[in-house]
């Protein structure tokens, strides 16, 4: 409509009969329509559809834009769809699916790219059975409500084990490496940052500061600061800060 309005007002215009603005005013609108289509159109290429394939009145086949099955479907019988209507259907593919673990702060520091870690549901857990998966991203930000980071988990699902929107328990299972592990009240906290006593000699003491994460159960792992082997002051270090 919009093409023959503009035409229309081409030809008054050629005649010395039409008025310069509401020719404009088609040309605009002519232009606006144009784009719509090529946006619809646009969207309909996502779904295998071919705007000049479509007869006004005949059923119209959507393929989904991705492999999977239908988890989720909202199409009534008779349905009149808008463009702006809510999705008809949810496609998903969950022979591979991601897990949302979050991560306590204190622990995160333990968690590594790649990590292995054992899935279990309310009901496989009771039954003894676990879902393998791995580490894929571990996130950036701390929910500052729940003082955890977000980590997701890849896992295999072939036979559906795993449903969205189950809960589960997650048991990360890193590759073992050693390390060097304390009592965490060896730890002691300035503005500088944490350290600990270690022994110079006899009765002698340094402060020495050290980066560690806590391992639960009272122990420190120490990635950086102390070494094997070296002995320090487990408790009661804050008597010597003033020596």
């Amino acid at each position: 409509m919009t093409e023959v309005n503009l035409k229309r007002q081409q030809d008054l215009v050629q005649h010395g009969v039409g008025i310069q603005k509401e020719l404009e005013e088609a040309e605009t609108a002519c232009e606006f329509a144009r784009r719509e289509y090529e946006n619809a159109a646009a969207g309909l290429t996502m779904f295998a559809v071919r705007p000049d394939e479509l007869v006004m009145g005949q059923p119209l086949s959507v393929v989904s834009p991705i492999a999977g099955e239908v988890v989720q479907s909202h199409i009534v019988l008779g349905q009149y769809v808008r463009s702006d209507s809510e999705p008809l259907a949810v496609v998903a593919e969950l022979d591979r699916v991601w897990v949302a673990a979050q991560v306590k702060e204190k622990y995160i520091g333990m968690v590594r790219p790649d990590d292995r870690a054992r899935i279990a549901t309310d009901t496989e857990a009771e039954a003894g059975r676990e879902v393998a998966g791995r580490v894929y991203h571990i996130g950036e930000l701390l929910d500052e409500e729940t003082r955890s980071v977000q980590v997701l988990i890849e896992c295999d699902n072939k036979d559906r084990t795993l449903k969205p929107g189950m809960f589960a328990a997650v048991h990360f299972t890193g590759t073992p490496k050693q390390a060097v592990v304390i009592p965490s009240s060896a730890l002691l906290q300035t503005e500088a940052g944490t350290y600990v006593f270690v022994e110079a000699g006899r009765n002698r003491y340094l402060k020495r500061f050290v980066k560690s994460a806590t391992a639960g159960q009272g122990e420190a792992v120490i990635s950086e600061g102390l070494q094997a082997g070296e002995v320090i002051v487990s408790g009661g270090g804050i008597y010597l800060t003033g020596n």
